[in-house]
């Protein structure tokens, strides 16, 4: 394996926003936004290899109805009991290391913080290309299973903020989301 797992911290900022521009498309994470992660509202996770980023994973914990909002869905089956619901939102690997077991890594280290902070209620989005969607692999390795595809799911916060997706470019994005569902039991 040869990568560890941890807490991220303001010293990987540029390291975070190099793999996010190359891997998720310029602009779509930005200093901003790297920094809004940590604290009450969710957590960062960095993989680091020989004392560089690798990795990084953005997990987010929302009530019942900013989940609904953020999965464009109105009060789905997996998220009807759950007052608190985790979110992976995201997970992007530098791509050298890619297939090296560094995204799944990150999912389980993530997995592994919402159980032990009591979530049972997980979704996470996923990108869906021409090519195929970019984390099904790791998510479905790590229990989580198809709910939803929605179109056009990054449109608008693609005007927004003029991200270029690695495959429409310049804005608008029109890839779809693929959300998936978890649900944790206390041993799982």
């Amino acid at each position: 394996r040869g990568f560890t797992i941890r807490t991220a911290n303001a010293a990987d900022t540029l390291s975070i926003l190099r793999i996010a521009d190359d891997q998720l498309g310029t602009g779509y994470v930005d200093h901003e936004s790297v920094a809004s992660v940590e604290g009450t509202c969710g957590f960062s996770l960095v993989a680091e290899l020989d004392g560089e980023v690798v990795g990084f994973a953005f997990c987010l914990r929302l009530d019942r109805d900013e989940a609904a909002k953020m999965t464009r869905q109105s009060a789905p089956r997996y998220l009807r009991y759950a007052d608190t619901v985790g979110v992976i939102k995201t997970v992007a690997v530098t791509k050298r290391l890619q297939g090296r077991g560094v995204g799944s890594a990150l999912a389980q280290a993530s997995i592994e913080r919402f159980r032990a902070e009591g979530t049972r209620a997980l979704f996470s989005i996923a990108w869906k290309t021409d090519s195929g969607i970019n984390i099904a692999g790791v998510l479905e390795g790590q229990g989580f299973s198809q709910v939803a595809e929605i179109p056009g799911y990054w449109r608008e916060d693609s005007l927004d903020s003029s991200f270029e997706c690695p495959e429409c470019g310049t804005p608008p994005c029109e890839c779809a989301a693929v959300i998936y569902s978890h649900v944790l039991t206390a041993t799982s």
